[in-house]
């Protein structure tokens, strides 16, 4: 069966050849083992600030029971963007091959594992005729294997299981273990399970072509960074019930392993902030930001935040943090590593583009005077960090 349309993959060849990594944002209202990921945000203006920001095609989510997705929902977005749009569900039949072309979408996300061989055939070629272009999501050799002999234009590797609800805690590992079994000439897409920069570096170095990122970072309801005595941030993380503890003073590593596997039993995350003197050192027992890394990455915390430091101030020093120490720190944990320190509407673009960490945390770069923060600064700040959105914008070349 000839290939009729290609107006999703053709999109993604287009950035990839350009020398950037394209990336596939995906709508997505919840999941088993992420819990609600818009918190009511409206997916139709998520799906069109990923535009804004660089992306070159959409996916949507339409799975209900699940995933929270609807058919409305994926008509609402394929009008709001001019960007060819994904449909991800469960398909298993013609009908839903033809609601799918009703609704604008041109392409479709066919899952090996739900399907057997002589079904997934059939709905590959109907898909042809509509117009749809089928995306053929596998997971193991054997799902790879059933699809070598077809004329595909694109390949998917869920690097996490959806058999299980995506509840399996999957990485791009998969993709590095399958990818030599793809089909020379066929788009690879390494899903899920990618958290950042360094995953998608490593997606494709494995030989992916695009990766689809299928969790939107969600908002934080609540944070409380603090400090001090194990008793005090215990006491105030029961009283409080915060989504996320950050722990922003002397903490040592073991009080920070045992700070942390207690949070993961209360369902809060930890967040342990490494802060970089003038000299390139931690204020940590471990100087070395890069060992500081590794050794936390053995605990239970779920991100780093690298600061400045300065004895005179716990922070809010508004002194650039070392880059170079950032990097490394980068460099040394799959962890998120977040970027604080000296950020403000001036710098923060190149500073992105320069580091590209996993988040920024900006307190007096965005102040009028002293503890007053200025609106016009906010908004300034904002605008420059959507506009660069870096996980959208990772070259391929020179790195």
């Amino acid at each position: 069966m000839k290939i009729r349309n290609r107006d999703f993959s053709s999109a993604l060849w287009k950035q990839y050849h350009s020398g950037r990594m394209p990336v596939i944002p995906d709508i997505k209202f919840r999941s088993p083992g992420e819990g609600d990921l818009l918190q009511g945000r409206s997916p139709v203006q998520l799906a069109k600030i990923m535009v804004e920001a660089g992306a070159q095609v959409i996916s949507v989510v339409t799975e209900k029971e699940h995933f929270g997705g609807s058919l409305p929902i994926l008509e609402e977005i394929v009008r709001a963007v001019s960007r060819p749009v994904l449909r991800k569900d469960f398909i298993n039949s013609r009908q839903q091959l033809r609601e799918t072309a009703h609704m604008g979408a041109k392409a479709v996300l066919l899952i090996a594992s739900m399907l057997q061989k002589e079904q997934l055939y059939e709905l590959i070629e109907y898909a042809h005729i509509l117009g749809l272009e089928p995306l053929v999501e596998t997971h193991n050799e054997e799902e790879i294997s059933l699809v070598t002999e077809l004329d595909l234009s694109m390949l998917g590797i869920n690097n996490r299981n959806i058999i299980g609800m995506e509840t399996d805690g999957g990485n791009v590992k998969t993709t590095e273990e399958l990818a030599g079994w793809a089909k020379s000439g066929t788009l690879l897409i390494s899903e899920s399970g990618i958290a950042s920069p360094r995953d998608v570096k490593r997606a494709a170095q494995a030989g992916a072509h695009a990766v689809l990122i299928s969790q939107v970072p969600p908002l934080v309801a609540s944070t409380v960074v603090t400090g001090g005595s194990v008793q005090k941030i215990l006491a105030i993380a029961q009283a409080l019930q915060p989504d996320i503890v950050q722990l922003h003073y002397q903490e040592t590593l073991e009080e920070v392993e045992g700070l942390a596997e207690e949070f993961s039993h209360w369902g809060i995350k930890t967040i342990k902030a490494l802060r970089i003197d003038e000299d390139g050192s931690c204020a940590f027992e471990i100087r070395d930001p890069a060992a500081a890394a590794r050794a936390l990455a053995q605990t239970k915390v779920a991100a780093l935040l690298v600061d400045s430091y300065t004895p005179a101030l716990a922070g809010g020093t508004g002194i650039r943090v070392d880059l170079e120490a950032f990097t490394r720190i980068q460099g040394e944990t799959d962890l998120p590593v977040i970027l604080a320190g000296g950020l403000n509407p001036t710098n923060v673009s190149k500073i992105i583009k320069k580091t590209r960490p996993y988040a920024v945390d900006v307190l007096t770069g965005v102040e009028g005077k002293p503890g007053h923060k200025s609106p016009g600064q906010v908004f300034h700040f904002m605008q420059r960090v959507n506009a660069l959105n870096a996980g959208l914008n990772i070259e391929l070349k020179g790195e």
